[in-house]
């Protein structure tokens, strides 16, 4: 098997990153894996931000236990969508298929696996756009992985052929601002998405989530969460302090990927329900933080 490459992108967030590529070092294919590290250019050049991006760079440029450590260090500061976009894009036009991380993210011992079994198992699907690590808090009885028609930011996958259609202009966004259905389909819980289909909104994550879901894509999830978000405490960029998330345990076991043929209606009512039933104000700082 030909194991995806990892990416992650870090800032100035020397204790997050620290923690996130401690547990990914833990993964059962990490010594197999190469990873490539982004990291942002300072935005503003005071002493706390230098030494804190110091830090960061210090802390990557000692990594060991991967098959290989590629390091790119901006000049400039991208800022999180261009950043990620430019990166996830680099690296797929050499790997073709890519693992994606940011510098707050735990992962389970058996993340790296649960999505190189899912990148080979679905690759060449027309309508699978993505895999995902992270999986919301219900209560499923489900052992295998689940197809659902929504992306995440919080440790996902994709491959070359798929990535080429992220489209940043929302050039048919109206289409679904003005179909009730539609809006319907895309919102989820009480929380509007459909709001955020806006130019001068700059979140890449929205933005792939509305391309996926303009070709009725689907995307692959583990039963389980195989991710821990700890950036829930205000230090990063589009994050608010919740501590709900982290309340979620990480699935520390194998997950054997079938290769499943439809969208799993039982859990996506679920996470419906759930999103439905949290209070507004949660509801918006959750829901910016996965699609961000």
């Amino acid at each position: 098997m030909q194991f995806a490459p990892i990416i992650l992108f870090v800032y100035n967030r020397p204790e997050h990153t620290r923690l996130t590529i401690e547990a990914l070092q833990k993964n059962k294919l990490a010594s197999e894996s190469i990873l490539y590290i982004f990291c942002d250019g300072l935005k503003t050049k005071d002493n706390k931000s230098e030494a804190l991006h110091n830090d960061v760079k210090r802390i990557i440029n000692s990594i060991k236990g991967f098959k290989d450590l590629i390091i790119k260090e901006r000049n400039a500061n991208y800022g999180l969508a261009k950043s990620i976009v430019d990166g996830v894009s680099y690296v797929l036009n050499i790997h073709g298929k890519a693992i994606v991380l940011e510098d707050d993210l735990i992962t389970s011992e058996y993340f790296l696996q649960f999505m190189n079994d899912s990148l080979n198992v679905y690759d060449g699907c027309d309508n699978i756009y993505s895999v995902q690590g992270y999986m919301f808090p219900i209560e499923t009885n489900r052992k295998n992985e689940l197809l659902l028609p929504f992306t995440s930011t919080w440790g996902w996958g994709t491959w070359k052929s798929k990535w080429e259609y992220l489209e940043l202009d929302l050039a048919e966004k109206e289409v679904i601002r003005n179909s009730k259905y539609l809006k319907e389909r895309f919102n989820l819980g009480d929380y509007s998405y459909s709001d955020m289909l806006t130019f001068e909104n700059n979140s890449w994550g929205i933005k792939w989530y509305y391309s996926v879901f303009r070709r009725n894509g689907l995307c692959v999830f583990p039963p389980r969460t195989l991710i821990k978000n700890v950036g829930f405490d205000n230090s990063g960029t589009n994050c608010n302090e919740d501590t709900s998330f982290n309340l979620q345990k990480l699935f520390n076991y194998k997950t054997d990927v079938i290769k499943q043929e439809f969208l799993d209606i039982e859990v996506l009512d679920k996470i419906e329900n759930y999103f439905t039933m949290k209070k507004k104000s949660i509801l918006k700082r959750i829901l910016e933080k996965i699609f961000k």
